[in-house]
């Protein structure tokens, strides 16, 4: 294996990944060679992900088998986590198989929140729909699950090329396809299959020679050196800086996030199955909850039920299929059959979309249904939830999350044992006044309110233990740029409206 070559700082870093068959030294040697002595890369680290391959499928009792294409995926977002989380911008340059893996893990990323600043993607001979050679391979290699993976019509490419659309992935960061006139393995449609980018097209490269440049003069240098030396538009960042008053949690407001021994308590159990988090409104549920899963570096797919208040507990089933079919298909959907047997089809049809490549969170709060009702509706969910357990792909990647201001833990035998073993009930009391005090310090000194130390106490006592009081106070004072006001008439005025 190549090892890195470092440039000064952490300004960028240029990442290339090898194919089937392949390896860094293989692969990439000339071209890194040349890249390593051009002075326009001065500043920066270029390096490798590797991982095991071959063209043939081994015999298990004599070999360990090679990974999966999940498992491929997985370890490069841990390669890239942890050597360049502290760049300010990355690039991945891929060939063939490596490119489905870098597509993958692009995907992955920009769903977790764009944690790593992904600026570019060169795809150098992939092939995006397929190859019908892989096909061939595949009835020779017996039991080859990389060059399964390759095949045309195969279930993970078009998991990724779904995926690929619906995260509108060239609007996020710059691609770049790089095809080779004479490779016999890769297609032109399947190489570039994006019909509003005009790939480029080297004639006399095949699918091997394509990333083999003999000198800084050759197209299959200049083309990519190009694409990579061109400005950028830094579009897996945030549009706006994090906000200290934020409303829905996201990465960047890690910073201003008040941890408390519920979130360690959330950590673990949202980590070993579904979870039912209950509180009082104002208190943080869906903040502890979306910073759990990011935690965890899984999908996300939020779901508020408020709009469907005249609903029956079925009807609230019901509504759940037709909003998971929503984000599983980006198309308004709504069950023909509004039965319990009809929404258990349906859900198990869109989770195994949305968990075909990923862990998956399903985040369902503002659940309108009263005290009464709740325990029906968690019985279909068990009924719902035992149904799915027999499928590995979904039930193996699958985390439910729901919250309510109703306290489940106190109402006793109204929800039955089998019930409460599909989900942990956890309460979430109100802020002690030490948290409201922390979070009304760092309110302060990054809004620039210098609230003497009785001041800061009477808001932590007025807020009732609820966070979501303090933010509405410094909102005030930020949008309305308050003056005459005194604190003593803002908060009771906040302490008569509905938080």
């Amino acid at each position: 294996m190549r090892p890195a070559l470092t440039g000064p700082g952490n300004d960028h870093a240029i990442v290339f990944i090898h194919g089937l068959g392949g390896s860094p030294d293989s692969t990439w040697s000339p071209l890194i060679d040349l890249i390593g002595g051009d002075s326009a890369f001065n500043h920066a680290t270029l390096d490798c992900y590797a991982y095991p391959t071959s063209l043939w499928a081994l015999p298990r009792q004599l070999f360990a088998p090679p990974p999966g294409l999940q498992e491929i995926v997985e370890g490069l977002q841990t390669f890239l986590h942890d050597r360049f989380a502290g760049f300010k911008r990355v690039d991945l340059v891929a060939h063939s198989l490596g490119g489905i893996v870098a597509r993958a893990c692009v995907i992955k990323e920009l769903r977790a929140g764009a944690l790593l600043p992904l600026r570019k993607l060169a795809l150098i001979a992939v092939p995006n729909t397929g190859s019908s050679l892989a096909a061939v391979g595949r009835q020779v290699s017996f039991r080859h699950v990389q060059l399964k993976a390759l095949a045309r019509g195969s279930a993970e490419l078009s998991t990724i090329d779904e995926a690929w659309q619906t995260e509108a992935v060239p609007e996020r960061i710059d691609v770049q396809y790089i095809l080779g006139g004479q490779d016999r393995c890769v297609s032109r449609e399947s190489g570039c299959n994006d019909t509003a980018v005009r790939p480029m097209m080297l004639i006399k490269a095949n699918h091997r020679n394509i990333v083999s440049p003999v000198d800084r003069h050759d197209g299959r240098y200049t083309i990519l050196t190009r694409f990579l030396l061109t400005g950028t538009t830094p579009r897996s960042v945030p549009l706006r800086s994090a906000d200290p008053l934020f409303e829905i949690y996201k990465p960047e407001h890690e910073p201003y996030y008040i941890e408390r021994d519920f979130d360690l308590g959330l950590a673990t159990a949202i980590s070993a199955g579904n979870v039912w988090v209950c509180g009082n409104s104002g208190v943080g549920k869906t903040a502890a909850l979306r910073r759990a899963v990011d935690r965890n570096r899984w999908g996300m797919s939020p779901i508020n039920l408020s709009s469907y208040e005249d609903c029956s507990p079925l009807g609230m089933i019901c509504a759940l299929a037709d909003e998971l079919a929503l984000l599983a298909t980006a198309r308004p959907a709504q069950l023909a059959e509004r039965s319990f047997e009809a929404a258990c089809r349906s859900i198990r049809a869109s989770l195994g979309a949305l968990c075909a490549d990923e862990t998956r969170a399903v985040i369902v709060e503002e659940i309108p249904l009263g005290e009464n009702a709740l325990p029906e509706f968690l019985d279909y969910l068990s009924r719902l939830l035992h149904a799915i357990s027999g499928e590995n792909r979904v039930a193996d990647r699958l985390v439910f999350a729901f919250s309510s201001i109703v306290d489940l833990s106190m109402t006793g035998s109204a929800i039955s044992a089998k019930t409460r073993e599909c989900f942990q009930i956890l309460p979430d009391p109100n802020w002690s006044l030490d948290h409201l005090r922390k979070l009304t310090r760092m309110l302060a000194g990054n809004l620039d309110r210098p609230f003497s130390v009785t001041d800061i106490e009477r808001i932590c006592i007025a807020a009732e233990g609820r966070p979501r009081f303090v933010k509405q106070l410094f909102r005030q004072y930020r949008n309305r740029s308050i003056k005459g006001d005194s604190l003593d008439a803002l908060i009771s005025q906040l302490q008569g409206e509905q938080l």
